[in-house]
Order: C-alpha cells, then structure tokens, then sequence
C-alpha cells in the first residue's frame, strides 16, 4: 500500500511540475535517463519499476522518499507563490491600466487646458494689440500737445495781437456808426421839421403843389393792387380824384366810376370807389379839396373824418367830420346821400346826361340839387352856360355859371 502511494506521488509530480528541473543538477545520469525514459514510455510502469525508483529516490535522498515530499512541498510553495504574484500582478495590471485611464483623462484635460490657454492667448494678443493702439494715440495726442505747448507762446502773442487789432476795429466801427447815428439823427431832425412843416401848411398850399410829385402801388388787404398819385410823400397824401385838363370826360357810368378811370401819372383822374372804400374802411382819413377858377383864385377845404359805405349802400357818404379852409364847406350838405352815375340815376335818364357822378340829392320836385360838384364837365373857359360845370358853390358864391379849371381832392390817414 505505502507503494501505491509513491506512485501515486510520482504520477502527481509529473503532472505538476517538469521533473528534469526538480533533478536537472544532480549528477547521475541513470536516475535521470531513467525518469525521462520512465516520463515518455508508451507502457505504464510496474510495479518492479515503481520500487526500484522508489528505492532508487530513497537512496539518492537518504530516506523513504522523505527529501522528495520536500521537493514537492517546496514546489507547491513557489506555485502558490506564483498565484500570489499572479494575483499581485493582476492587481498591478488593474491599477496600471486604471492608471492608463486617468492619464488619458489627463492627457484630454491638458489638450483642453491648451486649447483654452491658445484661446485666451489670441484673446490677450488682441488686447495687447488694442492697447498698443490706444498707446501709440496717445503717444500721438502727447506729442501734439508738446507741440501745442512748444507754440503756446507764439498763439498768446498772436491772440493779443487779434484782440487788440478786433479793439481798435471796434473802436472805429463805433465812431463811424456814432458818426452815422449823429447824421441820420439830424436828418430825421430835418424830415421831423419839414414833415411838422408840410403839415402845417395843408391849409395854405401854393399854386405849385396843384401839381402832383408821382404814383405809387397801393394794396389794401382783400383787394387787388391800384396805381394813384401822391402829393409829398412824405405826407401821405393820396390824390383820389383830379380835374386839370380837361381832356378825360367825367361823363361815365356806374362800372366805370367803381373802377376807376383816367390817367394817373398827372392827368385828369379818378381813383374808383372800389379802391377808394377799400382805403377809407381800414382806418380814420382826412380829407383835403384844392379848388382854382380861371382867373387864378385858389382855396381849399379840409375835413377830417371823410368816409363812405360800400357799392351794395350806393357808396353812401357817411361822414364828412369838421371843416376847415379858405374854399367855403361845400361838402356836408351831401352827408348821407347816395352816389349816382349813368346807369344808376333815377333822375336823370338820358345817355347825355353831363353831369357827371356825385352826392347829388333830389328835391321834391324830382330834380337834381347840389352845393359842390367836382364830377362836372370841364369848361376851359372857366363859364358853364347850362351851370353844369365843375363847382365848389362856396368858393364861387354860389354862382354856378362860374366853372372851376382846376380841382383835387386828396386824402391821408389821421395820426
């Protein structure tokens, strides 16, 4: 039975370990030869062969197979060692290769970390830049300003200098326009005494000023603009109707009387009384009658609130005011009458009616009645056979066979 075991064990070391290791120093060659032959035979070995390796083994190891039980502890020992180292190794594996992974993770952290620091590179290098910029302008601005400063002395002088050139430039400016002040001063002095002058004079013109000094547009708000003649411009007198030669007939109807007729520009005129009431309506006027007979007497008269009402009240003469003059107050008696012309006289029918338009009133005898009429015909003769003439019954002591060879009627806002 202790036989069987032996074999048992030799079966055993054959399996688990190379036995040529376990012998692969000894010496003899026999025992070796023996247990490669014994290892490699096709045959299993007897019994016979089994003792005589065991008494072999016991001869060689001094004992019953006992240094042989060493050998094969000893070699369990180093494969378990090994196991140990295996699993040593394994673990060490384990650890390299979760090592392996946190450097991968290192190595992704560090290409992000590089990336980042690239970005923020380019970014600081776009600063930089831009301060580079913002420095070097304001290196510029410095070396304006040195160059500024370098010229401050020259700009103070150059600046005293304008200042005292624009002073004395000032100075003269003043002169000169108190010198222009002082003239307009003494002509104004002039036109304030020859215009207090002119119109103190209104109630003693002299022959002279029959005559007219020019025209002049007229506008008056609403209406279209009129040409009309002025006596002094400066005075503001319009003239609005005037008998002097006598080559304009004053024979006219209703239309021509509104719209005006004649000539302007120094003859025979009349300004319409359209443009007339235009005139009138806007403000308060003076009115002013010039009057000459054939042997040279001359008067006038002056009223100084004329007025009349509008073509749709027959231009109706609404006021006269207050007198005064040298010619006799011809006027007032007709303050409330109508105007009539041919075309609107319900007295006087016929187409050689020559009496002209005026104030006129009717009697009770459906007549024509008047005490001036400056609308008559013109007799150069100074006589009016059939008393149709051109009258101012005062100025002609209500003769009115005498003819008037001049007469002006002008009118100026009051003050």
């Amino acid at each position: 039975m202790k036989e069987l075991f032996k074999l048992i064990i030799v079966l055993f070391l054959f399996q688990v370990a190379d036995f040529d290791d376990i012998i692969a120093n000894d010496s003899d060659a026999t025992i070796t030869n023996s247990c490669v032959n014994f290892c490699y035979d096709d045959e299993p070995p007897t019994k016979k062969q089994v003792q005589r390796i065991s008494g072999e083994l016991d001869a060689k190891y001094n004992g019953p197979f006992s240094e042989f039980e060493k050998c094969a502890n000893q070699v369990k020992e180093q494969k378990k060692n090994l196991q140990i180292c295996e699993a040593k190794f394994s673990l060490k594996e384990r650890q390299r290769m979760a090592n392996m992974l946190t450097l991968a993770k290192k190595k992704a952290q560090i290409k992000d970390l590089k990336n980042q620091i690239k970005m923020e590179s380019s970014a600081h290098s776009a600063l930089t830049n831009a301060k580079d910029d913002e420095i070097d302008e304001l290196k510029k601005e410095i070396n304006d300003l040195k160059a500024y400063k370098g010229n401050e002395s020259a700009l103070l002088i150059s600046k005293d200098e304008i200042i005292n050139t624009l002073k004395e430039n000032t100075i003269n400016l003043l002169k000169a326009k108190n010198d222009q002040i002082s003239d307009l001063r003494a002509l104004l002095n002039e036109k304030d005494q020859q215009l207090t002058k002119y119109k103190n004079e209104g109630e003693d013109l002299s022959d002279s000023e029959i005559y007219i000094d020019g025209t002049r547009r007229i506008q008056v708000a609403g209406n279209p603009s009129f040409t009309a003649p002025f006596i002094r411009a400066v005075s503001d007198w319009t003239v609005i109707l005037r008998r002097v030669y006598g080559n304009v007939s004053f024979s006219r109807d209703w239309n021509e009387y509104k719209n005006g007729f004649g000539d302007p520009n120094g003859g025979d005129f009349h300004i319409g009384l359209d443009n007339l009431y235009s005139m009138l309506r806007t403000r308060q006027h003076e009115l002013y009658v010039s009057v000459k007979d054939v042997i040279g007497s001359t008067g006038y008269a002056r009223y100084d609130n004329f007025k009349i009402n509008h073509e749709n009240a027959s231009y109706n003469l609404l006021s006269v005011g207050e007198y005064k003059g040298t010619a006799g107050d011809s006027l007032s008696f007709h303050v409330g009458l109508n105007f009539t012309a041919k075309g609107r006289d319900p007295v006087y029918r016929s187409p050689n009616n020559d009496l002209g338009g005026w104030w006129f009133k009717t009697t009770k005898e459906n007549e024509r009645a008047w005490l001036s009429n400056l609308n008559g015909k013109y007799y150069e003769s100074g006589i009016a056979p059939n008393k149709r003439g051109i009258t101012w019954g005062s100025f002609s002591d209500f003769n009115y066979s005498i003819s008037l060879t001049f007469a002006q009627m002008m009118i100026r806002p009051r003050p």
